[in-house]
């Protein structure tokens, strides 16, 4: 499990390309879940923050991407695993699920699912 703020792919990116390289793909599940912290706090207010926060680092902060949820919960989960399947790191027999969990309800609903290309 690689766990970060928002469940962003492209965080995580890096350790799934590890792990593709140490075994078998297996699968890889991005689930993302309601009322996620950043479907409120955006990118924009996080760069403000940390541009107070470190003022030298300016030109980083403004270039850096922090994983705002701009749509719904089901957009981010189809764009993250959109970027799994375009990424060169991850092999095509991965098997990549897409899920949404609703902290109300406890509900856990597929988003997207591939069958692993083996």
């Amino acid at each position: 499990m690689v766990r970060n703020a928002g469940g962003r792919v492209f965080d995580a990116l890096r350790t799934l390309a590890v792990l593709q390289t140490i075994g078998p793909p297996g699968t890889i599940v991005v689930m993302h879940h309601t009322d996620c912290g950043l479907t409120h706090y955006h990118d924009s207010k996080i760069r403000e923050a940390l541009s107070e926060l470190a003022p030298g680092d300016k030109t980083a902060i403004e270039a850096t991407r922090f994983g705002e949820i701009k749509n719904s919960i089901e957009d981010s989960v189809k764009e993250d695993i959109e970027m799994l399947r375009a990424s060169p790191w991850i092999k095509e027999s991965t098997q990549l699920i897409g899920l949404k969990y609703d902290i109300d309800t406890a509900k856990l609903d597929v988003v997207e699912q591939n069958q692993a290309q083996l």
